[in-house]
């Protein structure tokens, strides 16, 4: 890993950690995870279409 990533890594767990409400963090924890499944399913979504092209042209 990058030592740049590493450094945006470490910012963002620095500032979730001083996130003084609990109801504040699991919310952050809900968003979080959204967004990766969100991200997960756009790729699915791709590959779907990725693999359509492929079936077309050969």
């Amino acid at each position: 890993m990058s030592e740049e990533k590493k450094a945006i890594i470490e910012r963002m767990a620095a500032k979730f950690i001083a996130i003084p409400s609990p109801d504040a963090k699991g919310y952050a924890v809900m968003c979080m995870t959204a967004y990766e499944a969100g991200k997960e399913a756009g790729k699915v979504e791709e590959r779907e279409k990725w693999k359509d092209k492929v079936m077309v042209t050969a």
